[in-house]
């Protein structure tokens, strides 16, 4: 065997990734919540970098608060409405008290008992969850204590499991002809919650030996109440989160203008102490200047990428407005199919660089805010050529359900019939994927057995 080892020499071109290319990409990739910790951090660790303050007439106090918009916690599809009640009552319980066990200590101290039995009931209120629920073990003794703060307000207070908690609403309403039902009531909260849930309703009637109408009016009622009466009270004290846009997209004159609301931005400056000391510094090798200049790039180089963040995500979003401009005329329903490569053709970058801007940003329009992800959705071809977007082909599914009888509603293979015959091809696992993101039950769930 014969080895032959030679020398070559190829020119070959590689891109090398700088620690200050690393440092730009990242920053562009950050939340502004994440940019501000960035910040944070290099002053800590740079003595020349400063956050210059920025004083806010009042004008700009209101429109920053204009800027700022809820996050909302989901709920259920079982518990949203007795849930968003609850928040729009403003309730003077909420105003009066600062919690759950000091609106219920107060009842307690109302009633006529003697000591003992209120230092039962104390100790009883203290093991109240925020939810409501009873958490430790009552001795007979102190029954007619718990069966006394299960009277009290908010309805359900002090059930040691669900279903006591129901049970304890339900003989609390004030509707006579509700608690008619109880033979279908009780045994329903008792023993077939799950399958109340899951919509068995055929199941429990034979269970029962009741009618599937009997059962769908009694569960009716159960949904009706409420599985956590101390929820009024649960994070009373808690601060409210805000989304804070990044950008700002505003008609003026007939024109889609992006406004980058500097307020939004860290304003960043170099110490003045330093720079007078390097500046009277004669001596280049001077150990305290060398450090002075190696900091000063630093601080320099994060400015430089702020500042380059900014334009980024404001080229993006100029280029979004562009294929999207139907959007920020007629709303939603005029989004269109886009994809980031498109964007990044556009403005003639990377599509990695498009996806860092976009992710964890946000923008201020007529029609709300909107992450820059949201401006990218799927789409599907058309019988005659064109495209509809993901999202305005969940608007056809929400009105084809709110149409449909619900003593007989659609099944996804049906809602797909009806798509098509307007033109979309879709496939029946694609329609139920999409009615999963919706929280829309499937077809079964959605029966009704009287209207």
């Amino acid at each position: 065997m014969y080895l032959n080892l030679n020398l070559n020499m190829n020119q070959t071109q590689k891109m090398i990734m700088t620690p200050k290319l690393q440092q730009a990409i990242a920053i562009l990739q950050l939340s502004r919540e994440e940019l501000y910790a960035k910040v944070q951090e290099e002053m800590l660790s740079n003595p020349l970098v400063e956050v210059e303050e920025q004083s806010m007439t009042e004008d700009m106090r209101e429109r920053e608060l204009k800027n700022f918009v809820t996050s909302f916690t989901s709920y259920g599809n079982e518990t949203y409405a007795v849930e968003k009640e609850v928040e729009e009552k403003e309730s003077s319980i909420r105003r009066e008290y600062d919690s759950l066990h000091d609106y219920l200590l107060h009842q307690l101290r109302c009633m006529t008992i003697d000591a003992f039995e209120l230092q039962i009931g104390t100790r009883l209120i203290l093991s109240i969850n925020e939810n409501g629920y009873l958490q430790e073990v009552v001795e007979e003794a102190a029954q007619p204590i718990l069966s006394l703060i299960q009277s009290f307000d908010p309805p359900g207070i002090g059930g040691r499991n669900l279903e006591e908690c129901l049970l304890i609403q339900y003989w609390r309403l004030e509707d006579q002809e509700d608690k008619k039902w109880a033979p279908v009531v009780v045994p329903i909260i008792n023993e077939y919650l799950k399958d109340i849930a899951e919509r068995k309703y055929k199941k429990i009637s034979k269970a029962l030996n009741v009618s599937l109408k009997d059962i769908e009016q009694a569960a009716g009622i159960i949904k009706r109440l409420n599985p956590k009466p101390g929820i009024e009270f649960a994070g009373h004290n808690n601060k409210v989160e805000y989304i804070t846009p990044d950008l700002i997209v505003r008609e003026i004159d007939g024109d889609f203008t992006v406004l980058s609301d500097q307020k939004n931005y860290p304003c960043l400056k170099i110490s003045s102490y330093y720079k007078k000391i390097l500046l009277k510094s004669n001596d280049a090798d001077d150990q305290v200047c060398q450090y002075i200049r190696e900091r000063l790039q630093s601080a320099l180089w994060l400015v430089k990428s702020i500042e380059q963040r900014r334009l980024t995500i404001r080229r993006v979003m100029e280029s979004i407005i562009g294929f999207q401009i139907e959007f920020f005329r007629k709303g939603p329903n005029a989004l269109f199919p886009l994809t980031q490569r498109e964007v990044a053709e556009d403005i003639k970058v990377h599509e990695s660089t498009v996806s860092r801007a976009v992710s964890h940003k946000y923008v201020q329009t007529d029609w709300g805010i909107f992450e820059l992800k949201y401006f990218f959705p799927g789409g599907f071809g058309t019988d005659d050529g064109g495209e509809i977007s993901s999202e305005r082909l969940k608007d056809y599914l929400k009105e084809i359900i709110a149409g449909e009888n619900p003593l007989k509603p659609y099944s996804d293979r049906k809602i797909a019939e009806l798509l098509s015959d307007k033109g979309i091809n879709i496939s029946r696992r694609t329609i139920a994927k999409y009615r999963d993101e919706l929280n829309i039950l499937s077809s079964n769930k959605r029966k009704r057995y009287l209207l």
